[in-house]
């Protein structure tokens, strides 16, 4: 954004604001459910070479698609609002605790481990990105 300047006449330099017609303001899943996209990304990073993890056990991961492929509540609520160095180690915890997969690393709070599974998680969501479908009243 430039801010125009002049002066004025006792020589001090004045800026006037730019003539702003509109502004979009956007929290997540306001103008698109992205959501959603988000715990299919999260769900598709198992399984995860680079870290070594392997694939979520069928039954689960049976369940999980007739769900929509969302995250249970149980583990949604404990990650919602937090920082990927953060829910990783939450949902590592829970895949190896709830999900029985048994080759999650003890320490699923390696900076290494949750760096790996973050950016596999970041990668998939931009991939799934362009299905995101715009919220109710997004287009108004």
């Amino acid at each position: 954004m430039t801010v125009a300047s002049s002066p004025r006449d006792d020589g001090a330099i004045r800026q006037t604001a730019p003539n702003i017609r509109a502004v979009i303001f956007d929290l997540d899943g306001t103008l698109l459910d992205t959501e959603a996209l988000s715990c299919r990304a999260i769900i598709e990073c198992f399984p995860s070479a680079d870290v070594g993890i392997g694939p979520i056990p069928p039954g689960v991961r049976a369940a999980l698609e007739e769900g929509g492929l969302l995250l249970p509540w149980d583990l949604k609520r404990r990650i919602l609002g937090l920082r990927g160095s953060e829910w990783v180690p939450v949902v590592l915890s829970y895949a190896r605790d709830v999900w029985g997969l048994e080759d999650v690393p003890e320490n699923v709070g390696d900076e290494v481990v949750v760096d790996k599974f973050w950016k596999a998680w970041e990668a998939r969501l931009s991939e799934l990105c362009g299905e995101a479908e715009a919220c109710p009243g997004a287009r108004e």
